[in-house]
């Protein structure tokens, strides 16, 4: 009697890009105080390195003014990952139609980055 065994191993190499959304800042968030927070919810991407910056009218923000959470497991969706990053804007800034943009970079995106953008303004 001859026995066959045959042992497969595979390895979790599929990549996933993140899709970046930033919501447009309701009246009740920009009504207090002089500062307005920003949010970008980052999902949906493996593997789990990624670096997420923020730009004002398409110049670096300053990386104090703004708070990155560690990548998370999102048990919803097999694997995948996602996060939160929050900016601090002046509400000057905010009221004054300043471009605001997340950018997401990531090996699993064709370019290696990707960017969504939000104003007072333009209401993208």
């Amino acid at each position: 009697v001859t026995t066959l065994t045959h042992t497969h191993t595979h390895t979790h190499t599929h990549t996933h890009h993140p899709s970046p959304y930033v919501p447009q800042m309701s009246n009740e968030l920009s009504s207090k105080g002089d500062s307005v927070s920003l949010t970008c919810l980052v999902q949906g991407f493996f593997p789990e390195d990624i670096s997420v910056q923020w730009m004002k009218n398409h110049e670096g923000e300053n990386e104090t003014n703004y708070i990155t959470t560690p990548p998370m497991k999102d048990e919803a969706s097999d694997s995948n990952f996602f996060l939160y990053s929050k900016l601090k804007v002046s509400k000057a800034s905010w009221n004054r139609g300043d471009i605001y943009t997340c950018m997401v970079i990531h090996e699993a995106l064709s370019l290696k980055f990707t960017q969504r953008s939000v104003s007072k303004v333009s209401g993208k």
